[in-house]
């Protein structure tokens, strides 16, 4: 029942959901603050693989508080600005705080990130510690990708279009507050994590 639940949950999100443009990427930014919800986004058991090499539930992300995204590594435009705004809400929270968020990246490319690309992006990027970046197989990164309300499409060229999303999540899995888009102000996701 419950793998029906969520695989109607996938095809909702993916049928609703607009896809990114791939070259005008501030395009149609929106901030979108959201009531805190009673539902869950940890309704996935999928396994992912971190920076480090360690395997991890998805569901297990839970009781921490989250602001995640999902890239892909060899993207050259979009996701370093995507990451920028995610260290931006980092900078704005007060050093406490940012002790406690975990800023939580999700690979969008199955096929060419491994634990080792992903600690490259971590140097490359400058993230420290509060970092997690995963990667796992399609069908577990489509899963999640549905969960977070992200769309993505491989390209002929093996690049990737997909939604500049960020999504800040409670320690229960409620949705605190989204935001759409590249650049901006990041006050909302900022205000919803403090």
């Amino acid at each position: 029942m419950k793998s029906i639940h969520l695989l109607s949950l996938i095809f909702a999100v993916l049928f609703l959901s607009s896809c990114a443009h791939r070259h005008d990427h501030s395009a149609h930014e929106v901030l979108q603050p959201v009531a805190k919800t009673d539902s869950s986004i940890y309704l996935s058991t999928s396994i992912w693989t971190n920076q480090n090499g360690e395997n991890i539930a998805f569901d297990k992300l839970a009781e921490t508080p989250r602001l995640m995204s999902m890239v892909f590594t060899s993207c050259p435009s979009a996701c370093p600005l995507l990451i920028s705004d995610m260290k931006r809400v980092q900078s704005e929270l007060s050093p406490n705080r940012r002790k406690q968020v975990r800023f939580t990246v999700f690979s969008i490319d199955a096929k060419r990130d491994t634990p080792e690309t992903l600690r490259a992006f971590v140097k490359k990027m400058h993230l420290d510690g509060q970092w997690d970046l995963f990667v796992s197989d399609l069908a577990s990164t489509t899963e999640v990708a549905a969960l977070l309300g992200i769309q993505f499409k491989e390209l002929p060229d093996g690049d990737f279009v997909h939604s500049n999303r960020l999504i800040a999540i409670d320690p229960s899995g409620a949705t605190l507050g989204e935001k759409d888009g590249l650049g901006g102000s990041v006050e909302s996701l900022v205000k919803v994590l403090k």
